[in-house]
């Protein structure tokens, strides 16, 4: 049996997952596997929950689920210039995982998780914060090695379902699908996502924005704004004030672009 390694102190954690029933099932597992080794110390919810909860307690490693309500986990990270916590990825969306690499996590789990997966990742998080105090190259050494078991992990990985072109919206009697190309754009309405066709319809879905999110990615959509995500295909006309920006969609309406996603947009538009 493997060696739990103990630190001083407990390593302190934050989970962050849409699902309160997600949140509970990694606190018990945790609880179950690392009694007196891991403290979870925080919840939340959303983008906005967990960074205020990360500056509030401080968390030595985040479990970090992709699809949030008001963005995705990687806005997290984001939301700190330079953050000093590690990060365990804990999703149902295997594409991710290339970029979760590139944000230097330290392991990223594919819902169900299983408990030997869990303890492998925490494991990993307690000899990386082993780590912290050492030298720049060791560090840097034990991230290489993290992204290669990763790279790996996805040889293995399932595949998500994506029917080519198209997009499953869940209706009470099942679900529609529809051309990514007619949608122009969604909009986030509380715990409903408001989505909008190139043929004037419109259609109101019981799921929440981020529940669409890492879908729509896969077609190209951006997001732009926490309540907005977008066709770039369907981007008649970008508009730029004094620190401001907006786009024109082909259905003739408005759209805001916060500060935050202008870069990300300004990169997908053609040049």
């Amino acid at each position: 049996m493997e060696e739990v390694e103990v630190l001083v102190q407990p390593c302190t954690v934050l989970i962050v997952d849409e699902q309160d029933n997600a949140r509970l099932l990694i606190r018990r597992m945790l609880l179950r596997l690392f009694p007196d080794t891991v403290d979870v110390v925080a919840e939340a919810g959303s983008v906005a929950d967990a960074v205020a909860a990360i500056q509030q307690h401080h968390p030595q490693v985040v479990f970090l689920d992709i699809s949030l309500p008001d963005g995705m986990g990687f806005d997290v990270i984001d939301a700190f210039e330079q953050p000093d916590f590690g990060v365990i990825f804990i999703t149902g969306f295997s594409e991710y995982a290339i970029r979760a690499i590139r944000y230097g996590a330290i392991d990223y789990l594919l819902k169900p998780v299983a408990l030997n997966e869990l303890s492998d990742a925490v494991h990993r998080a307690l000899a990386y914060l082993r780590l912290i105090g050492e030298s720049i190259p060791e560090i840097v050494s034990q991230r290489l090695m993290t992204s290669v078991a990763l790279q790996k992990s996805l040889l293995t990985a399932p595949e998500t379902k994506i029917v080519e072109g198209k997009v499953s919206l869940p209706t009470p009697k099942g679900s529609r699908i529809v051309a990514a190309s007619d949608i122009v754009y969604c909009e986030a309405q509380s715990n409903y996502t408001q989505f909008y066709f190139a043929d004037a319809r419109t259609m109101l879905i019981p799921k929440t924005m981020g529940y669409f999110e890492p879908t729509l990615a896969n077609h190209g959509f951006v997001r732009i704004h926490r309540s907005f995500i977008i066709n770039p295909q369907h981007i008649r006309e970008t508009m730029r004030g004094n620190k401001t920006m907006s786009v024109m969609m082909t259905n003739h309406i408005e759209l805001p672009v916060s500060p935050t996603y202008q870069e990300e947009l300004l990169r997908r538009l053609p040049t």
